[in-house]
């Protein structure tokens, strides 16, 4: 069955890849940086003229095209593996109709939607690896949307730019660049919409919607199959404030379409269940909510999470802990660690183009952000007993911790 803690194990070898990529394109831009920094105008000009028309993006952009189409294929297999996984669970249901339990390789309609969402996410990922870039900021402020050559190109042309002002200052000015740079990070770029998202962030997204899909219609898929009457909704830690009260729960088939359609249903318990706040509904398992469905036979099998247990993981979360003076629950203390992981990950990338491009004075600047927002993050797993991921989710590929004392001699 497809959980939380199985969904990042999926996701851990899509990330790494586009986390790798992006390593590279800032450590490719911080070492044009540092080429120019002892040159003469005259020399820059030069450099540059060599360096808009090398194959340096030509080989960056079939490399991502490579990791594009290497995670197209392990996509078919994740998502085969998820299908697989609910077979599992339905397997009780079908044997209390009296009916088999259906093999992957022989279920054609099965086979059929996990192809269908396939295809769909597999296209994703073709679009990524065309349209990936940065987000900077103009001259006027306004925001600049730029692929990968342009980007190459901007970066080259502020390079020379900075060396005709002097080479006291060219590190100084450049510094503002490299800082836009790793804030940006490569970027899947809608043009159309004016709209963007970190790469690593996009193809998260991508791959957490087709696992959600071929889960859920799955469900759907076995409940017609052994005439499902039906739904248990999953259950997790530290849920949002509108979804805790409905996790762990049971709902006819036309309760949960009314739930989904209106945010108020009763259960199977007779309990009404709504998950509105101030009118606005978030419906299961979309907008990021981590919640799956499950097809049953009400009565035939007892929810997973007994009354108590559910109220028990709903009581922990509003135990939470107090930080600097506020209480948050576990819940909001999460959301303070998704944070806090993601400011880690940024400023890893700003120390990885800041070593690329030899500006010591932003090593440490970088360095030092890093331990204060490490330290911060250990403060909160301290005083809410949460699990530290920080290894997982706040690591950076080829970063490596640069000595503070060392930097400062």
């Amino acid at each position: 069955m497809i959980n939380e803690e199985l969904q990042e194990k999926l996701l851990s070898v899509f990330e790494k890849r586009f986390q790798d990529y992006n390593t590279k394109v800032l450590e490719e831009l911080g070492n044009i940086i540092k080429q120019f920094k002892d040159l003469t105008p005259s020399q820059a000009y030069s450099l540059g003229q060599q360096l808009k028309y090398n194959t340096t993006v030509k080989d960056l952009l079939d490399e991502l095209s490579k990791i594009s189409g290497l995670s197209v294929k392990d996509l078919k297999a994740i998502l085969e593996k998820v299908a697989k996984e609910n077979i599992g669970f339905a397997d009780v249901y079908y044997k209390s109709r009296g009916l088999e339990t259906p093999l992957y390789n022989e279920n054609k309609a099965l086979q059929r939607l996990v192809s269908s969402v396939y295809k769909v996410s597999g296209e994703e990922f073709k679009n990524i690896a065309k349209s990936t870039g940065f987000r900077l900021l103009g001259d006027n402020g306004k925001p600049l949307l730029l692929d990968i050559d342009e980007t190459y190109k901007y970066v080259i042309d502020k390079c020379v730019i900075a060396v005709s002002q002097g080479k006291e200052t060219y590190q100084q000015s450049m510094r503002s660049t490299l800082k836009q740079l790793s804030d940006s990070g490569v970027r899947r770029i809608d043009y159309a919409n004016n709209y963007s998202r970190r790469i690593d962030s996009s193809v998260r997204m991508n791959v957490m919607d087709a696992v959600r899909e071929v889960s859920n219609q799955s469900q759907m898929l076995f409940g017609e199959e052994f005439d499902s009457d039906g739904i248990e909704i999953s259950t997790h830690l530290n849920p949002s404030p509108d979804h805790s009260n409905v996790q762990g729960h049971q709902f006819s088939n036309k309760e949960y379409e009314k739930l989904q359609s209106t945010g108020v249903a009763t259960d199977y318990n007779g309990e009404v269940i709504d998950i509105r706040i101030k009118d606005n509904f978030r419906p299961i398992s979309t907008m990021n909510c981590f919640h799956y469905i499950f097809s049953i036979v009400l009565g035939v099998s007892k929810p997973q999470y007994s009354n108590e247990e559910l109220k028990k993981i709903i009581d922990d979360n509003e135990k939470g802990a107090e930080l600097d003076g506020k209480h948050y629950t576990n819940y909001e203390l999460t959301q303070i660690m998704r944070k806090l992981e993601t400011k880690i990950r940024e400023q890893k990338d700003l120390q990885i183009m800041a070593r690329a491009s030899d500006d010591k004075d932003l090593i440490l600047q970088a360095q030092t952000k890093i331990t204060q927002l490490t330290n911060k993050y250990k403060q909160v797993v301290k005083i809410s007993g949460l699990p530290n991921q920080l290894s997982t989710r706040g690591r950076v590929y080829n970063y490596h911790r640069v000595s503070i004392k060392n930097l400062k001699k």
